[in-house]
């Protein structure tokens, strides 16, 4: 029975070896899918990120040109009144 018992006990030390062993190398595979996966997402941001400062340079640019033809209109007027 000890003997019995002893063979079981080492099969399940292997089995469990065996998992961590298939564990860790799923880890490593999923460590290195989300780095891939979180590279692909920050170039994106990147993009998004710069798109977002043209599109705000415009705008500022828009309202400055507003702004200063605006201020030259009301001189205007107010110099030939």
């Amino acid at each position: 029975m000890a003997v019995a018992s002893a063979t079981k006990a080492m099969a399940l030390a292997q089995q469990v070896e065996r998992d961590m062993r298939e564990l860790s190398a799923q880890q490593r595979s999923h460590e290195a899918v989300c780095m891939e996966r979180w590279r692909e997402a920050k170039l994106s941001m990147d993009a998004v990120v710069s798109s977002v400062k043209s599109i705000w340079w415009l705008i500022l640019t828009c309202a400055g040109v507003l702004i200063i033809g605006m201020a030259g209109l009301i001189v205007t007027l107010a110099l030939h009144h």
